[in-house]
């Protein structure tokens, strides 16, 4: 499982990228999985109602992900 990370206005987000399904967690909390892991986009709206965050992926083990945070992108990773 790779596992990706970052603190952005105040709230820890984490991505879960493993063989079965990619997670995206959001100040502890399952926000949303996707179970195909080849491609798509896990997008969640926070509580304050505010914050948009879509996590857009592409393949499963070895992944191309990135991280955008109200229309910003925080992180491009490839493994």
């Amino acid at each position: 499982m790779k596992v990706w990370e970052v603190i952005w206005n105040q709230r820890r987000i984490v991505v879960e990228n493993g063989a079965t399904s990619v997670r995206l967690i959001v100040d502890g909390q399952v926000v949303d999985t996707d179970r195909s892991v080849i491609c798509g986009i896990l997008c969640t709206r926070l509580p304050d109602g505010e914050s948009v965050v879509a996590v857009v992926y592409s393949g499963a083990v070895r992944v191309n992900c990135t991280l955008i945070v109200d229309g910003v992108k925080v992180m491009d990773r490839q493994t």
